[in-house]
């Protein structure tokens, strides 16, 4: 018999999660956070939501989005990866987001909203790889997810002209090589529920 090719899971979100980390040294710390979620399902329907903590904010936490609700039922995951960005508490600002540029080489972020104009930049683009992980994992819990990762060698953020200082570094992903900023495209999350 045939082994089932069907993740028994619920799929509770599809889509993509492209983020940057900058930091001034290999081994500093980080002074760019930036995660971009886009879906294209979830239970809170379609959108985006843009999360920045950068020098280029002054350290404050800037929210983006064009939809409340996926906005804030993503918050559950943030809290799990980079809980600065899970209080649901947070203020934000309604917003529009588009792409620009290939993803073989250069690819952006561009989000607008009443007094922030902000760019994320991933150059460099290349070597992809898949990354799986089944929901109890040290990472995300009962979640599990699946995405097709896009490393790139350096990375920028903007916003409203002020560029972030820093860079984006090599770094290891579940023992791959990768970077601090990586398009995360055809992503899922999944749990047993």
């Amino acid at each position: 018999m045939a082994e089932s090719v069907v993740n028994p899971n619920k799929v509770h979100f599809s889509g993509e999660n492209p983020f940057l980390r900058l930091k001034l040294s290999a081994s500093g710390p980080d002074t760019t956070v930036c995660a971009l979620w886009r879906a294209y399902y979830s239970p809170a329907g379609a959108g985006h939501a843009l999360f920045i903590r950068s020098d280029a904010t002054d350290g404050e936490i800037l929210i983006l989005t064009d939809n409340e609700a996926l906005l804030r039922w993503l918050q559950q995951i943030e809290a799990l990866l980079r809980p600065d960005f899970g209080n649901a508490s947070l203020p934000f600002a309604n917003a529009t987001l588009a792409t620009a540029g290939d993803t073989r080489d250069t690819y952006r972020e561009i989000a607008k909203a009443p007094g922030a104009d902000v760019e994320l930049s991933w150059n460099g683009l290349g070597g992809g790889f898949l990354i799986s992980l089944e929901p109890g994992n040290d990472i995300a819990a009962d979640w599990g997810v699946g995405s097709f990762m896009l490393p790139a060698r350096s990375a920028a953020l903007t916003v409203n002209g002020r560029k972030a200082r820093g860079t984006a570094f090599p770094e290891l992903m579940a023992g791959k090589d990768s970077s601090t900023a990586a398009l995360a495209f055809a992503e899922n999350w999944y749990r047993a529920d």
